[in-house]
């Protein structure tokens, strides 16, 4: 690979007589080209053969270039294809134990969040109690002709539960953290081609599939029905 590296430098490509000849030719023609403006039959003649040239030239040069960059690819695919046989493990083995991590840190957020839901649910039960036990001895008072008892009960304070904050896992070798990343999921395609349509979402949430549209109208032509969206035919110049 390394000789390869070292035969086909920009040195030797300068030393190459037939390559320096296109080289100097094309930018004869591209300077030309740049300079001319086509007013006339015989300038858009001019044109047109300098497409032609220009097309000769490319030809020329993709094709050398090929055949030296051919070798060098077929030592880099084969040394890719050994490194992806290699690596394969590596990648299987990675997403194995991210994905277990991942699943024992949901396995310990639902833990923390029935813990959460239990003191909760305790907190609400406890107040209730004392709401009962105070209108029981309210009722008491009453049915004893006696003033009702003077019970002070401090407002039920809401327990915060906020996310917990996922902890890192060190060992010797290194850490792995862990973070949390807000992402959106389609769940109704049609839903939000309706905001977008309504001016609720902005357009650039949908790209439209040109590649697709492009196809259909190939196919289809003036035939093409689609709302939104006209077949346009276009002219472009095909160098033969």
């Amino acid at each position: 690979m390394g000789e390869y590296l070292q035969r086909f430098t920009r040195a030797d490509l300068i030393g190459n007589a037939s390559i320096q000849k296109a080289e100097e030719e094309l930018l004869k023609v591209k300077a030309k080209v740049e300079e001319m403006v086509v007013t006339t039959d015989a300038d858009a003649e001019y044109m047109s053969e300098s497409l032609s040239i220009l097309a000769r030239l490319e030809k020329y040069l993709v094709e050398e270039r090929q055949s030296q960059v051919k070798p060098m690819k077929v030592v880099v695919e084969e040394i890719e294809a050994d490194f992806r046989v290699i690596l394969a493990p590596i990648i299987s083995a990675k997403a194995v134990a991210k994905r277990k991590l991942e699943n024992f840190q949901a396995w310990r957020r639902q833990i923390e969040e029935e813990r959460r839901a239990a003191l909760a649910k305790a907190a609400e039960e406890a107040a209730e109690a004392r709401r009962k036990e105070a209108e029981a001895a309210e009722l008491a008072a009453k049915e004893a002709g006696m003033p009702a008892p003077d019970l002070f009960e401090a407002p039920a304070m809401p327990i915060p539960i906020e996310p917990e904050t996922p902890k890192a896992i060190r060992t010797m070798s290194g850490a792995t953290g862990f973070r949390r990343t807000w992402v959106a999921e389609i769940t109704d395609l049609k839903a939000l081609a309706r905001a977008v349509a309504d001016g609720t979402v902005e357009e650039n949430c949908i790209t439209a599939n040109m590649m697709w549209l492009n196809s259909e109208a190939k196919r289809l032509r003036e035939e093409m029905k689609i709302p939104g969206v006209k077949p346009v035919l276009k002219e472009n110049a095909v160098v033969r």
